[in-house]
Formats: C-alpha cells, structure tokens, sequence
C-alpha cells in the first residue's frame, strides 16, 4: 500500500465511522487497562501515518463527543501534542481561536506538553494554559 493509498483510506472514513472509532476509544479509556488497549494503538498509528488534515479532523470531532475529563487529558497528551509536534505552524492558530471559544479545549491544552514543538509553538500553548481559568 503507497502512502497515496493510506492517505486516501484515512480521508475516505465516513463522519460515522469515524464517530464510531472515536467512541471505541473512548470506550477503552474508561475500561482504565492500560493492557487491552487496540483501539489506542489505532489512535497511535493514526497519528503517524494520517494526513495532518485527518489528524485535525479527529481531534476536533472527538472534543465534541468527549464526555468526561479522562477524555481530553487523552487527547491532549496523544493526539493534540503530536498534531503540534509535527504541524503546529498548520493548526496553532485553529487551536488559539476554539481555546479562547471554548473553555473545556483550553482546560484540555493544559494537558499538552512540548513534544517535538518549536519554541514558537510552545510559547504559544503556553499563553493559551496560563489563560485557562479552569
């Protein structure tokens, strides 16, 4: 499989599917068995072979279905960190403005580490942590 077709197999996942996905995972956080965990290594993988776009994507759609705190400090230590790792000139900006909009994504960017980030980047998370009342 070329690296078109994995691209394309991931930006091909129906809004469904992917809410589907989103919720196994999810799912298998609350189980806390750290084990048995092969939706995560999905999530894993997801992060280093889908498109940044996807990648987005997923972190946007799974904030809006996260149903409790476990949720969004797993996102943030996984897929927020790794999307601003490697693509955060792309997304930072997107990140600033639904962290200002939203108080539960700015209380998840407390969350984020520095990961790969440029100093940059990281000054730039970091504005939006010490702002979170949360």
């Amino acid at each position: 499989m070329s690296s078109d077709d994995i691209n394309e197999w991931w930006i091909g996942i129906s809004d469904e599917s992917l809410s589907e996905f989103i919720q196994k995972w999810f799912a298998e956080i609350d189980l806390d068995d750290e084990e048995n965990t092969p939706v995560g290594s999905d999530v894993v993988l997801m992060n280093f072979l889908a498109p940044d776009e996807f990648q987005w994507k997923f972190i946007v759609t799974a904030f809006e279905l996260a149903y409790d705190a476990t949720h969004l400090e797993t996102m943030a230590a996984g897929p927020v960190e790794h999307l601003l790792g490697f693509h955060g000139d792309r997304y930072i900006s997107q990140i600033e403005e639904l962290s200002s909009a939203n108080e539960n994504f700015a209380w998840m960017m407390k969350g984020v580490w520095q990961h790969k980030m440029s100093d940059e980047i990281w000054a730039r998370v970091q504005r939006i942590q010490e702002k979170s009342e949360i």
